[in-house]
């Protein structure tokens, strides 16, 4: 009778314990990503395909990037095209408005949880704290070819002689001109090798009261973008791009492309005033209302400009400064892979796919201007109703910024000190000279 009871209650212990399993088994998991929230808050969506549980043979990388809805669902269509070629890699996808992206990537950071692959700028910052991976190593491996790169672009992803990606676009500035303007005035349209000389005479001209009463100006520009105009006259920045020691702004070149700015605004009054210049909307829409001839901007306002059936424009090269060569900007975003990810085969994968297939697709959105030399000299983006060869031959000319993680505080810091010059109350010389000993803090933080 014990034996009996005995086996009787070791039947009873097993069951119990299998009814436990297939209990905790049923019960739903919630996965949290770095901030403890659940997948399925705003700003995180996991693409799959089919139903039920996902197979042993499927992986799952993160991808995280920045933008408007517009710019959100434009990644999703990539990533729903890598997802057709690659089945069996699930995308997680990690978005943020601009203005949060980057405390979002530092908390990730933080927490040794950053997306597998990343849509970043500011690489300068990132890389010294050992959280992107080196691509040249796997780009070699896999016979990624990284000549179709111009170097000044491929500098901006640059830090202690190591590469951490290339840029998906540059923000390479051209001239935009109305047509219309210049016919009436009877001035011939800007061509490559016009002088900043050239360019004052031109929008002295194109200064005027029209007939309607309306203000007509010359020539708009930001303000903000003062590096594009350092960056024409050869100026400086550091006494060393990498390892600054000192703020090198004083720089006769930098003070002077500086002061240039300032005069087309107070002395030659070619441009609106400052409070006026500072808005992208303003801007965009004073060229648009043919209340400007010329517009110094980038290739984000070409799908408006070719949706305005009224204005009659093309795109040209940028002017240069007496004797010295053409530059422009290297600016742009790319995509990085974390160093740490758990998934670097996937990872590459959409890296890969990113800079290949996936950006002839932001290419055809037409807000961008690709840096890939096959991809900016191809016939989907030069056949054109504007000139899109200029933006070929200035990108080519692009100067990255200085690869130091101060640039942008530096940057950020010299702004309040310039806007002295934008609005005339001091010269570029004077502002500067005040700057300098707070800019100076910036590296020596």
């Amino acid at each position: 009778m014990k034996k009996v009871f005995r086996c009787v209650l070791a039947y009873i212990l097993v069951l119990s314990v299998v009814l436990t399993f297939a209990a905790c088994g049923s019960k739903q998991q919630e996965t949290k990503d770095t901030a403890g929230n659940t997948a399925t808050q705003t700003g995180t969506d996991k693409s799959t395909q089919g139903s039920g549980s996902e197979s042993p043979q499927k992986v799952t990388v993160t991808w995280s990037y920045w933008g408007d809805p517009n710019e959100v669902a434009q990644h999703k269509q990539v990533g729903d095209e890598f997802r057709k070629k690659y089945p069996d890699i699930n995308i997680e996808h990690i978005t943020a408005p601009w203005n949060d992206y980057f405390t979002k990537m530092q908390t990730m950071f933080a927490g040794n949880s950053a997306p597998d692959v990343m849509f970043l700028t500011y690489i300068s910052t990132y890389a010294p704290m050992g959280v992107l991976a080196e691509i040249t190593p796997l780009c070699e491996q896999h016979n990624f070819d990284l000549g179709k790169y111009p170097q000044g672009a491929l500098q901006g992803f640059t830090v202690g002689g190591k590469l951490y990606g290339v840029p998906r676009d540059n923000d390479t500035k051209v001239l935009f001109y109305n047509k219309k303007l210049f016919d009436e005035s009877n001035i011939p349209y800007p061509e490559e090798g016009w002088t900043t000389e050239q360019m004052v005479e031109i929008a002295q001209k194109l200064t005027k009261t029209t007939a309607d009463g309306n203000k007509q100006y010359g020539l708009l520009f930001d303000p903000s973008n003062w590096f594009l105009w350092v960056n024409m006259n050869q100026g400086k920045y550091f006494d060393n791009d990498e390892n600054p020691t000192k703020v090198a702004m004083d720089d006769p070149n930098t003070v002077e492309a500086i002061q240039f700015m300032g005069d087309l605004i107070n002395k030659y009054k070619v441009t609106p005033s400052y409070d006026l210049l500072i808005d992208g909307t303003k801007r965009q829409q004073m060229f648009i209302n043919n209340q400007a001839a010329m517009l110094v901007d980038n290739h984000a306002q070409i799908p408006t400009f070719l949706s305005s059936n009224e204005l009659q424009w093309d795109v040209a090269h940028l002017p240069v400064f007496p004797g010295k060569p053409k530059a422009n900007v290297g600016g742009g975003a790319g995509f990085t892979i974390y160093s740490k990810t758990k998934n670097i085969d996937a990872s590459w994968k959409l890296w890969e796919f990113l800079n290949t297939e996936g950006i002839k697709m932001y290419m055809a959105g037409g807000t961008m201007c690709p840096v890939n030399g096959d991809l900016l000299n191809s016939p989907e983006f030069l056949d054109k109703p504007y000139n899109a060869k200029v933006f070929v031959v200035e990108t080519m000319a692009s100067v990255s910024f200085p690869n130091n993680p101060h640039w942008w505080n530096v940057y950020s810091a010299a702004n309040p000190f310039l806007e002295q010059v934008w609005v005339g109350s001091a010269t570029a010389g004077e502002a500067v000279k005040q700057a300098l000993p707070e800019l100076q803090k910036e590296i020596e933080k």
